[in-house]
C-alpha cells in the first residue's frame, strides 16, 4: 500500500514550545507541511531502527529493495536466522543476500519470544546501519566455518552485541550509529559479482 492510499489518523502529542518552533521552522525550510515533516521525522526513526522500511538508498545514490525470507531449517540450527536479499530496483534482480541472526545463547539470556519477528527487526536496523557507511551490497564477514567461502553469513553473540543488555538496547545502538562491528569488511565489489555474475546480465 502506497503512503497516498494509506488512511490516516490522528494523533495528539504535546512537545514544548521551544521544540514546535524548531520543528516548524524547520519544515518550512524544507517547503513541507508540519505533518509531513513530523511523519518524515518518525519514519527514518523506525527505519533505523528496524521496525519498518522494507527499502533503502545506498551512498552511490542506488535504490534497493529488502526482501525478508524466514528461515526455512531453524531445526537444523543453533541460532536464529533469517535470509535478507536485496534487490536493486534499477535491475529489478538481487545484487545480494545476506544470513543474519542471533545465537541461541543471546536469544535465551534476552528472553525473546517472538524469535523471528525479532531477527527480522535486527536485521533490517543491521542493513540500514551498515548503509550509512559500506555500499549495501558490497558488505562481506569471514564465514565462522574455515571451509566456507559464502561471506554474507552473520549471526550475533554476547560479545558481538555489547554494551547492550536487550534486544532494544541493541536497536538503540545500531539507531544512535554507537555500535561497532569488528569484522565487517567492504569487499569493493557487489556481492553478485563476487560469486561469479556476468556485468552484462544485469541488463537482461
Amino acid at each position: 500500500m502506497s503512503l497516498e492510499q494509506d488512511p490516516l489518523t490522528s494523533l495528539s502529542v504535546q512537545l514544548p514550545e521551544s521544540l514546535c518552533k524548531k520543528l516548524f521552522l524547520h519544515a518550512e525550510s524544507r517547503t513541507c507541511t508540519f505533518d509531513e515533516h513530523i511523519q518524515s521525522i518518525l519514519e527514518n526513526y523506525l527505519v533505523g531502527a528496524g521496525f519498518c522500511g522494507q527499502t533503502l538508498t545506498s551512498l552511490s545514490g542506488r535504490n534497493f529493495q529488502i526482501v525478508h525470507i524466514e528461515d526455512d531449517i531453524p531445526d537444523q540450527r543453533d541460532c536464529v536466522v533469517a535470509t535478507f536479499y536485496l534487490k536493486e530496483l534499477r535491475f529489478n534482480k538481487n545484487r545480494a543476500y545476506y544470513i543474519i541472526g542471533l545465537d541461541q545463547e543471546l536469544v535465551e539470556d534476552w528472553a525473546i519470544r517472538k524469535t523471528q519477528e525479532s531477527v527480522k527487526q535486527v536485521g533490517l536496523a543491521l542493513l540500514n546501519f551498515y548503509n550509512r557507511e559500506i555500499e549495501i551490497d558490497e558488505i562481506s564477514w569471514p564465514h565462522p566455518k574455515h571451509d566456507e567461502s559464502f561471506d554474507g553469513f552473520r549471526v550475533l553473540s554476547w560479545k558481538d552485541v555489547a554494551p547492550a543488555k536487550s534486544l532494544n538496547e541493541f536497536l538503540d545502538l545500531l539507531r544512535a550509529n554507537e555500535w561497532k562491528d569488528s569484522i565487517v569488511k567492504c569487499s569493493g565489489k557487489s556481492q553478485d559479482f563476487r560469486r561469479g555474475r556476468n556485468p552484462s546480465d544485469l541488463y537482461k
